[in-house]
Order: structure tokens, then C-alpha cells, then sequence
């Protein structure tokens, strides 16, 4: 799940252009492309937001405070990372656009308000729009990096399976196991307690309170 070892790049037999990744927030960029436009009229409020430093959850749970709504009458279409900068929509039922610019968290940018007639659910967008730099590349190697894309462009892209997709701790696939198990206790503990020594002290609080029974302070936290 960490390495690529055993799989075959389209590209192999081009040199790469070297350089570093995500070296600022501002490096790796993702703009959502939504599958419609909203209507102009309705009960959901879908607002168009830039973040920065903040889960997609993040945005929810701080909607669901500043709106004064349930966090179930808020939709999105998918989950965008958090050490980048990403746009996306959100909709909130019953929520007014006053409100909505009213709204103040210093990662996380209002761009646009619409009215739409249904909530957004997952799935709800054509794909994602990136912007990727790379840093500290010599120049010339923009010639190696044309020669690249050109061929994925022809081919396409492999759909490799990454280490993203299990999870930051690496145990996606046992909670998937043990719900298809129908072991749902299992996986909420898989899910919400175990902690680990490499995780945030505040995560590790909540897993242990979790693992206590002592569910209102592990949700508090």
C-alpha cells in the first residue's frame, strides 16, 4: 500500500522531471466540476466555497453550527483534501443568503451563492478540475514532461489503487471488511476507537474515550 513496487508506469521509459510536490498549500489545487447548474430557486441554499487546512467534514460541522441546521440537511458532492486548496459547493436546507455571507472562518472562503430545488448528494459532479506544481525543477525538463503527458493523453492514466484509499490509518479495509461481515460493532470500533501513538494527541483522547464507553465525551471531542 506504500510503494509501487510490482507496478507498471505507461511512462516508464521516459525519464521523469524530478522536483517536489505539495512543498505549499498553494502547489496542489482541486476545483470541483458540478454535474449541473443550480436552478436559481428552491429550499437548498448551495453555496461555493475555497478552502484551505479544512476537511470537506470540517466545512459541515461549521456550517451546521452557523446555520443553526441538523449536519443531515447539509449535502456535497465529494470529500476534497485538506492540504490543499480546494472549490467546492455545499447545500444547506432552509438557510438564507444573508446568513451564508455572514459566515467567517479564516481558512475557508465564500465565493458564490445559488438557489437549487434538491439537496446535493455524493456523486453530484462531472470530476474534478486539478492544478498540480512541481517544485525546484531544472527547466529543461519541461521537454521530458510534454513527452509524459503526451503519452497519457493516448493511453490515459492507470487507475492504481493508493495508499489514499486506505485511510490515514492504513485500516479502510478491515472496516470494510467487518461491515460486510455485518460485524457493524467491530467496524465503529475500527472506525472510532484503537488509538495510536502517531496520531494527534486530541484524536487519541477521543479514540480512548471512545474505548471507555464514554461516547458524549468522545463526540465532544
Amino acid at each position: 500500500m506504500t510503494t509501487t513496487e510490482g507496478l507498471a508506469y505507461l511512462t516508464e521509459g521516459e525519464p521523469g522531471t524530478g522536483g517536489k510536490l505539495k512543498s505549499r498549500p498553494e502547489d496542489f489545487m482541486v476545483e470541483e466540476i458540478p454535474l449541473f447548474e443550480p436552478s436559481g430557486s428552491g429550499d437548498h441554499l448551495y453555496v461555493y466555497v475555497e478552502k484551505h487546512r479544512r476537511l470537506t467534514t470540517d466545512v459541515v460541522r461549521f456550517f451546521s453550527k452557523h446555520f443553526k441546521v441538523p449536519r443531515t440537511a447539509i449535502g456535497y458532492a465529494g470529500l476534497k483534501d485538506k492540504h490543499a486548496i480546494t472549490r467546492q459547493w455545499f447545500s444547506i436546507e432552509h438557510a438564507t443568503e444573508d446568513k451564508a455571507w455572514a459566515f467567517d472562518d479564516e481558512n475557508v472562503r465564500i465565493l458564490d451563492v445559488e438557489r437549487h430545488d434538491s439537496k446535493l448528494k455524493r456523486g453530484n459532479l462531472r470530476g474534478n478540475r486539478f492544478f498540480i506544481r512541481i517544485r525546484e525543477v531544472e527547466p529543461a525538463h519541461v521537454v521530458r514532461a510534454k513527452r509524459i503527458l503526451d503519452i497519457l493523453v493516448e493511453k490515459g492514466a492507470p487507475n492504481f489503487i493508493g495508499a489514499q484509499r486506505f485511510g490515514y490509518r492504513r485500516d479502510n479495509q478491515l472496516q470494510g471488511k467487518h461491515l460486510l461481515l455485518g460485524e457493524p460493532q467491530a467496524m465503529l470500533d475500527h472506525l472510532l476507537g484503537k488509538p495510536r501513538a502517531d496520531e494527534p494527541q486530541l484524536n487519541r483522547e477521543a479514540r480512548a474515550a471512545y474505548d471507555a464507553g464514554e461516547y458524549s465525551r468522545a463526540l465532544e471531542l
